[in-house]
């Protein structure tokens, strides 16, 4: 592919970072409302992190979007079934029953789909210019969010809410990004936008947290704003704009170097698949662990909750399997091909 070892770390580096803002968030599904402290931690993290999850996907998806890799593409969608099947399996287990719906979610699968979805788009539209295909997505990111009609069918509106930032990666040079990102002129303010962010957040967190719903990408202007509000897309503009401004900073800052725990970037499928049936499987199935999350230091005990099952999810083996499992039919095809 072209790249360097310094540059690999630094993309490994900032996977590791942003599905552990996933684990992390979800961890806030279960103690925000217990927990002030880890409600402000998960609502800084919805400022970014599944737009910049988007965008490095975006960066490099060249190759399989120029090459028109289907099959590899279609790997998204059972991956999103594999997901359900986990999440169905798990309240199976607690409940003794569970409903599957095949063509509408609402939790942690969307983002398979999504990036189906994403892929799909941008083969068939590659020879559009770069430049109108992005403000495209981008009014549709803002106009999406007055219509009812598009929910969680297909997870279409949270594809169509957050496609601008797949399409930014997809059409940036991860290389020049990289040599952009290490200018001491990007580094410095990058810096005081991370800063500002989280005393923002901090600081304001009750009078900003109705936008979280904004944030998460699923709700239309209605639901978040039942009395109307003129100025919902000038919110959706600057959501837009502030994940854009932090996605660099984090690039800015985040290491080039080889890190102990880097390893864990090259896993973060298995992570991102298994970490929310363990946690759900933690706090209902143990019936001592939520109350001991919540006899003190609630948020301590959050975040090391998070690390832990970030490092355990993101073992190989468990990223081998989930691989095999999602790249079966290429697998299949590539023999074929060859007899």
């Amino acid at each position: 592919m072209g790249e360097t070892k310094e540059r690999i770390y630094k993309w490994d580096n900032l996977k590791l970072f942003l599905i552990f803002c996933v684990v992390i968030g979800h961890v806030g599904n279960f103690f925000a409302k217990d927990s002030v402290m880890i409600a402000k931690i998960q609502y800084w993290v919805y400022l970014f992190h599944m737009p910049a999850f988007l965008f490095v996907s975006g960066l490099f998806a060249k190759g399989r979007v120029k090459r028109k890799e289907y099959l590899k593409i279609f790997s998204y969608v059972i991956l999103f079934y594999l997901i359900k099947l986990l999440f169905w399996l798990t309240a199976m287990y607690l409940n003794g029953e569970a409903s599957f719906d095949y063509f509408s979610e609402d939790g942690v699968a969307w983002y398979a789909l999504a990036m189906f979805w994403c892929l799909l788009l941008t083969v068939w539209t590659q020879k559009i210019p770069r430049i109108l295909m992005f403000i495209a997505a981008l009014a549709a990111a803002v106009v999406v969010g007055y219509t009812d009609k598009v929910s969680g069918f297909l997870v279409l509106r949270r594809f169509i809410t957050f496609y601008v930032f797949f399409y930014a990666g997809y059409a940036l040079d991860a290389g020049k990004l990289h040599e952009f990102s290490k200018k001491w002129w990007v580094k410095a303010p990058s810096l005081i936008v991370l800063v500002g962010s989280v005393a923002g957040v901090y600081i304001y967190y009750d009078k900003i947290a109705r936008l979280r719903m904004l944030l998460r990408g699923k709700f239309s202007y209605a639901d978040i704003w039942p009395d109307g509000n003129p100025d919902a897309w000038k919110f959706r503009l600057a959501a837009c704009l502030i994940a854009f401004v932090m996605i660099l900073a984090i690039v800015s800052w985040m290491p080039d170097k080889k890190l102990p725990v880097s390893w864990m970037g090259a896993n973060t499928l298995a992570v991102f698949a298994l970490h929310y049936p363990v946690l759900t499987l933690l706090t209902r199935a143990w019936p001592a662990f939520k109350p001991w999350m919540l006899a003190g230091h609630t948020c301590i005990k959050g975040i090391l909750l998070a690390v832990i099952l970030t490092a355990v999810t993101a073992l190989p083996p468990f990223n081998m399997v989930l691989t095999w499992i999602i790249q079966l039919p290429n697998t299949i095809a590539e023999l074929f091909r060859k007899k």
